[in-house]
């Protein structure tokens, strides 16, 4: 059990530095409003950080996927005043759909 709520703990701080430093890389590229790829350093940090997570056996182009959807849902959501999201797991996709 304790090894559980350590490794969950453990998780929880890394997310949050990953989340600040995509956050920071996405403030130096316009919130990656025009960007196709992130610049490969940008990805090996991540799996740096990641690393012993789940999620570090992703492989990087869902990575990338991933945080420039994230960025483009959010600039919806920013640009609307808030909206409506929809996630799909099987295709691994995440989309504004409209307000409410």
């Amino acid at each position: 059990m304790v090894n559980t709520v350590e490794d969950g703990g453990r998780a929880i701080v890394i997310e949050e530095g990953i989340a600040a430093y995509m956050f920071a890389y996405a403030s130096t590229h316009d919130f990656l409003r025009t960007l196709e790829r992130l610049d490969f350093s940008a990805l090996k940090t991540f799996r740096t950080l990641s690393a012993g997570l789940e999620v570090d056996q992703r492989p990087l182009w869902q990575v990338e996927e991933a945080v420039i959807q994230g960025f483009r849902v959010w600039d919806k959501v920013q640009e609307n005043e808030g909206g409506i999201l929809r996630g799909d797991l099987a295709a691994r996709t995440l989309s504004y759909v409209g307000t409410a």
